[in-house]
């Protein structure tokens, strides 16, 4: 089995994963430790977009990116309550039509 990482120009973690090709090859332990670190990333945002902790708790290695992907999530939601208002408008002039 062979383990692989790939990371952007400046370092980011992209992806990692199992496969015969692709990224550069890395340890199964490594494998596992940027497994736990993705886990531990997406609780903060968890934790941050939930309000059950600030982005000042969130490690500074990470702060931006946890607050990009809480700001992400938030308009998605937005814009999801504005689409079932307008599909709930829709259905109630159609409803009296």
């Amino acid at each position: 089995m062979r383990y692989y990482k790939i990371e952007s120009p400046d370092g980011k973690l992209l992806s990692v994963g199992i496969a015969d090709n692709g990224g550069e090859e890395i340890t199964e332990k490594e494998y596992h430790a940027l497994l736990a670190e993705i886990r531990e990333f997406a609780s903060y945002v968890d934790k941050v977009y939930s309000g059950a902790e600030t982005a000042d708790k969130v490690p500074e290695k990470w702060r931006e990116d946890v607050q990009e992907q809480v700001e992400a999530r938030k308009a998605a939601d937005a814009a999801a309550a504005l689409e079932r208002t307008e599909e709930a408008k829709t259905h109630e002039n159609n409803r009296h039509q």
